[in-house]
């Protein structure tokens, strides 16, 4: 019933206007703060940990406008899967880095374009794939009811989505040596046996291998990429990667890679998936980060 329910509600909210979407998203963000939800506390204890120095008021107005990004997202990502090539084009408003990712996608290296989990990355996967072939490796949702309807929305434009599984990781390297675009979201907790740890905010976190791996074995670029919500629409950000990431060294490499998430959220950090548990691993005083919420 509960699966029901949220894939009722999901299919529901792509038909609602953007305008109404907006202020129930505001309403119930605003909620949920209020009575101090789960996801306001994983939040809140996951800025208190990569910002000490924030203070506790910093922390709780930058967690109270997390929450409500995150309905926001919430609503916004089944209408943004509805929309034209047109209309997606129309609400992108600047594109930062646009000749690197075109000198990029021109040279046929291969490219793996790293995406974060802020702003609104399903925007962005499909204003890829309009411009380009690009594969990207798909965890499919926990609602089984819901995956033909969002694989079929995220394929739409022409991206080819695969399993996070060793035959999806084998087609996305073939799509790197044939020098296609890859799409990677690489902050997420990974099984530990495709996860080591690295530094992310200075706390030692289980980090992908994935995108360090695929470097090893291909001469592709990588840029990372963010769509962040402006006023009126996004803006498209591209960010060459630093020479880190490439190095031989997978503790340098991986360090790398969280660097480049944490340079992405300095952008617009109450846009980030801060209601995610990143730290699953850690132990404070012997106790799971986590435990105690």
């Amino acid at each position: 019933m509960k699966n029901y329910v949220a894939s009722v509600f999901l299919r529901t909210i792509a038909y609602i206007p953007f305008k109404l979407s907006n202020f129930v998203a505001q309403a119930l963000g605003n909620f949920l703060y209020r009575i101090n939800s789960k996801l306001v506390r994983v939040c809140r204890k996951n800025l208190s940990l990569c910002y000490p120095d924030l203070s506790s008021k910093e922390i709780e107005q930058l967690c109270a406008l997390r929450v409500k990004y995150f309905i926001k997202t919430v609503f916004e990502i089944p209408k943004v899967w509805g929309q034209s090539e047109t209309w997606i084009n129309s609400n992108i408003k600047k594109i930062r880095g646009l000749s690197s990712f075109e000198s990029y996608t021109g040279n046929k290296n291969g490219l793996i374009i790293i995406i974060p989990h802020i702003g609104n990355w399903e925007l962005l996967g499909l204003w890829i794939s309009a411009k380009t072939r690009m594969t990207s490796i798909y965890e499919p949702p926990k609602i089984k009811s819901l995956n033909s309807w969002i694989k079929k929305n995220r394929e739409k434009f022409g991206a080819d989505l695969v399993p996070a599984n060793s035959s999806g990781v084998k087609k996305v390297l073939k799509a790197l040596k044939n020098g296609e675009v890859v799409g990677i979201l690489p902050d997420q907790f990974p099984p530990e046996n495709s996860g080591e740890e690295a530094l992310f905010f200075d706390i030692k976190t289980r980090t992908m291998t994935l995108i360090h791996n695929l470097i090893n074995r291909t001469n592709c670029d990588v840029l990372t990429a963010a769509a962040l919500r402006a006023d009126d629409g996004w803006e498209v950000h591209f960010k060459i990667v630093e020479d880190d990431l490439f190095n031989s060294n997978k503790f340098v490499s991986l360090n790398a890679l969280n660097n480049e998430v944490q340079e992405m959220i300095k952008l617009s950090p109450e846009q980030y998936q801060w209601e995610y548990k990143r730290f699953k691993d850690l132990r404070l005083n012997d106790v799971k980060f986590y435990e105690t919420i």
